[in-house]
């Protein structure tokens, strides 16, 4: 019999209570686990494993559950889940239906972020999948669950953050002591003894020093890698293929030189674990004789300044790629514009002729945007000889020329400016062990060891002048040269200004050799 009352019709129940859904009637429910640890040591490995064996036992005993898996993701940090490969396999597998219930240790083992924790749990609540955090007692199905795990999540990332400014602090405090990690064993040259001290490899150090030796000779990094590669030289990690930007790494690294640069890098975001190259928001520590020397410094500030060289721009803001079989390469300049020049080939019938035009001398509209005319290599060749053959005319002026460049570099070498700033560095470091948290003394301290580099560059270049004018004299000892050779352009040339009607020779050193066309 239907009851009514009003409108309403009551439709009553057709199952007696006494009658009970058997097991066939009622689903197992698809139970599956998460486990994950934060670090790879030992102790961490028996905790992951024990994690995985209690899972997978403990969903296995409820009769009314069904083993849908255990995620695990071993030695990643909870703070960010891009990189957490299972947690995001597991998420998928809940949202396609193979997953009705995910059980995980307690909330920091889930995340660390409260963002991504809530917003996690959220996605499977519209797919009514509940997450069981043990140690909290938290099922985010029921009403209070997301109150309770909000809160929870909350906790969990604080500590993460306060963890991390730990970590952060210890190590600035390392760098304030002068104590340099380095991590060995994917860095070529140096190794670490059972007592802690960071010793040379001498083979791979043997190896440094041929990258070192074949860039100042005017090797490509292409060119050197190759070379490696072909006398079956292991890279770095051990691997066959060695790649430029390696390369370029150890020829940039001041810790060959037995000297380190402490905190180049920083984390700017604890939970994003973003880092930033420093450039002055936080304090660096320049650490001197922290190894054992594998690179003269004297050879290192060379290789700065070829590097530099190689990766200039023209004046024009235009890139030129420098080729190290080209001897002109980075050396000839346009007058009229500024660009770089650089070497094409002209068929003339069956005659191929090397020519050098402005990087900017091309058609735009019709018309050119340079009209610089085009040289021939050979005439490069020509003008180089008859300048350096000036100055060996003009010996005494060109002798005087280097002599007067190298005492305007000593000048401001003086031991008394060096000591003076080694004080001011001194009073600074000293207030920051002292904890001062005046946010200027990491900027200062900056300033005043990029001075102190400058003068020891200085220093170089003045001692780099000298060994020039030693070899201009060696070189030149039986009179004019001949013939153009590469050597010429590394030894003496700085670089070559195009005009109209003539070429200026810019001669390392500062004197200046005018040629006509």
């Amino acid at each position: 019999m239907i009851a009514t009352a009003g409108n309403v019709t009551v439709i009553p129940a057709t199952i007696s209570r006494g009658k009970k859904i058997t097991k066939e009637e009622k689903p197992k429910l698809k139970v599956a686990a998460y486990c994950r640890v934060s670090t790879d040591t030992t102790e961490q490995e028996t905790s992951f494993t024990a994690q995985v064996e209690h899972y997978t036992t403990y969903i296995g005993l409820n009769t009314d559950w069904q083993f849908a898996g255990i995620y695990a993701d071993e030695g990643i940090s909870g703070t960010n889940m891009k990189n957490r490969e299972q947690f995001i396999k597991m998420i998928e597998d809940c949202c396609s239906g193979k997953i009705d219930m995910v059980i995980t240790k307690s909330v920091s083992r889930f995340a660390r972020n409260t963002m991504d924790c809530l917003q996690t749990v959220r996605l499977l609540k519209e797919h009514n999948v509940a997450v069981f955090f043990e140690k909290e007692n938290i099922n985010t199905l029921d009403s209070k669950g997301e109150v309770l795990l909000t809160i929870m999540a909350s906790l969990a990332q604080q500590e993460s953050e306060s963890l991390s400014k730990n970590v952060q602090m210890g190590i600035q405090y390392r760098f304030q002591q002068g104590k340099v990690f380095l991590n060995y064993s994917r860095f070529l040259g140096y190794t670490k003894t059972i007592d802690g001290k960071y010793v040379i490899v001498p083979e791979e150090a043997e190896i440094v020093k041929r990258i070192y030796r074949e860039f100042l000779e005017g090797n490509s990094l292409s060119m050197i890698a190759d070379g490696l590669e072909k006398d079956g030289i292991k890279a770095i990690g051990g691997g066959t293929k060695w790649h430029p930007v390696t390369l370029r790494s150890i020829l940039r690294n001041e810790k060959y030189t037995g000297d380190a640069i402490l905190q180049k890098y920083y984390t700017s975001d604890v939970l994003q674990k973003k880092h930033k190259r420093n450039n002055g928001e936080k304090p660096q520590y320049y650490v001197k004789n922290a190894f054992e020397p594998i690179i003269p410094k004297e050879v290192h500030i060379k290789v700065q300044e070829e590097l530099n060289r190689r990766s200039m721009s023209s004046e024009d803001g235009k890139y030129i790629k420098f080729r190290s079989k080209v001897p002109f390469s980075h050396l000839v300049f346009c007058a009229n514009c500024g660009a770089a020049y650089k070497r094409t080939k002209w068929l003339s019938g069956d005659k191929i002729t090397p020519m050098w035009i402005c990087s900017t001398r091309k058609q735009s509209g019709g018309k050119l945007l340079c009209d610089a005319k085009a040289l021939k290599e050979s005439n490069l060749e020509k003008i180089v000889v008859e300048a350096v053959n000036k100055c060996y005319a003009d010996k005494k002026e060109y002798l005087a020329i280097m002599k007067k460049a190298i005492n305007e570099m000593l000048e401001c070498c003086t031991q008394e400016r060096i000591d003076k700033i080694d004080g001011e560095i001194n009073r600074i470091a000293a207030l920051v062990e002292a904890g001062s948290q005046d946010s200027t003394l990491g900027l200062k301290l900056n300033e005043l060891l990029e001075e102190k580099e400058k003068i020891a560059a200085k220093e170089l270049q003045a001692k780099h002048l000298e060994e020039v004018t030693d070899s201009f004299q060696e070189f030149l000892a039986n009179g004019e040269i001949k013939e153009f050779t590469p050597e010429i352009n590394r030894k003496f040339i700085e670089k070559l200004m195009v005009y109209q009607d003539k070429v200026i020779v810019h001669m390392i050193g500062g004197m200046e050799v005018e040629i006509n066309k």
